[in-house]
């Protein structure tokens, strides 16, 4: 029997038969304040469950189904939710820095004021999802689907590589640095990965029409 405790008072939230959560069907359960750290619920169904303020550090969430799932507040620092469906997930401020969450369904996802620092986002499916307010300092968004969500990421495609930006870092191909440092240094970077003078050039203007729409942004704020 595996049992589950609240992370703040450690009385028992609830029982689950077998040794581990891995396929568990926790569907519409109640497992706010639930300390579930480096938890195995892989393909676990999770779907409607209500997880705010739980403690999911660590915890493996591959292939999990978290569809509709209340996770506000919850700690997902380090989780690995690789392929995980979090279609219509509540995730607002959730702390997910490090977290793994390729190839994950995030489409119609609420992330606002979610932390998502050097996140693993590659090839997630982030259409509609809500990022207003969302930290994704760092974050790896490459090949991730971004239509109609709500962020401050920008994409470009690129003659040789995808750029995207994230509020003052940018990506290049698999180089990620904070646009001062590329305005600073493109030439040399783009001479190190054998750029041709106009497509140096090319990624030079990519670069100062990211740095002007960041300045406008500022302003917008400021007013």
């Amino acid at each position: 029997m595996y049992k589950i405790f609240n992370r703040f008072d450690g009385k028992l939230i609830c029982e689950v038969d077998g040794d581990s959560l891995r396929n568990a069907d926790l569907s519409r359960a109640d497992l706010s304040n639930a300390d579930l750290r480096h938890a195995d619920l892989s393909r676990a169904d999770l779907s409607n469950a209500k997880l705010c303020n739980a403690n999911l550090s660590f915890a493996n969430l591959n292939y999990a189904n978290l569809c509709n799932a209340d996770l506000r507040d919850a700690n997902l620092r380090n989780a690995d939710l690789s392929s995980a469906n979090l279609r219509d997930a509540d995730l607002c401020h959730a702390k997910l820095s490090n977290a793994n969450l390729s190839d994950a369904d995030l489409s119609r996802a609420d992330l606002s004021n979610a932390n998502l620092r050097s996140a693993k986002l590659n090839n997630a499916d982030l259409s509609d999802a809500d990022l207003s307010d969302a930290d994704l300092h760092n974050a790896d968004l490459s090949n991730a689907k971004l239509s109609n969500a709500k962020q401050r990421v920008k994409r470009i495609e690129g003659t040789c590589h995808q750029i995207t930006a994230i509020h003052d870092y940018v990506q290049i191909g698999c180089l990620r640095k904070k646009l001062a440092v590329w305005l600073r240094h493109y030439k040399d970077i783009g001479q190190e990965q054998n750029y041709t003078e106009a497509e140096i050039t090319e990624y030079h203007a990519h670069l100062l029409h990211i740095q002007r729409s960041l300045e406008i942004e500022k302003t917008k704020e400021i007013s």
